[in-house]
């Protein structure tokens, strides 16, 4: 018949308790992180008097938008300038806009976006504040307005 020896179990129980205790570990699970992509666009064009146009483009993801007049030349040296939503008719410059009115070549808009999503720039003669509905510009202007996001 074989004898237990009670002090010889323990301390084998232990070295196995502090093997299983070491061996173990916790893990974190680590979640690649998609590198953030910087896109430029260009867009050229004319605005007559009384007129305006809509450039519109998609942003992928969350981050700032940057909307900068490369050129302008034409009209009284100055042209509107509106940073909004493109709807997928038109560019819905409402309160959450980023407008200047009198917008010079190397005015910069910047905005935030929450994440993607469809934006525009919106280029327009400026309305007189006479009331009278017309415009400001006095021949067509022509400019370049470059657009940086994500």
């Amino acid at each position: 018949m074989r004898r237990l020896n009670l002090s010889a179990w323990l301390g084998g129980l232990a070295v196995a308790l502090s093997l299983t205790t070491a061996c173990g570990s916790t893990t974190t699970a680590v979640v690649p992180t998609t590198p953030v992509v910087s896109v430029t666009e260009t867009f050229s064009g004319t605005v007559g008097l009384n007129g305006a146009v809509n450039y519109n483009f998609a942003t992928s993801s969350a981050g700032t938008v940057t909307a900068t007049i490369a050129t302008l030349t034409g009209g009284p040296g100055f042209i509107g300038f509106s940073l909004g939503t493109w709807n997928g008719v038109a560019c819905f410059v409402g309160a959450s806009a980023v407008s200047v009115d009198r917008a010079v070549q190397g005015t910069v808009l910047q905005g935030t976006t929450t994440g993607a999503g469809a934006l525009c720039v919106h280029m327009f003669d400026p309305t007189d504040t006479a009331g009278d509905g017309h415009g400001l510009l006095t021949t067509p202007a022509s400019f370049t307005v470059t657009v940086l996001h994500q």
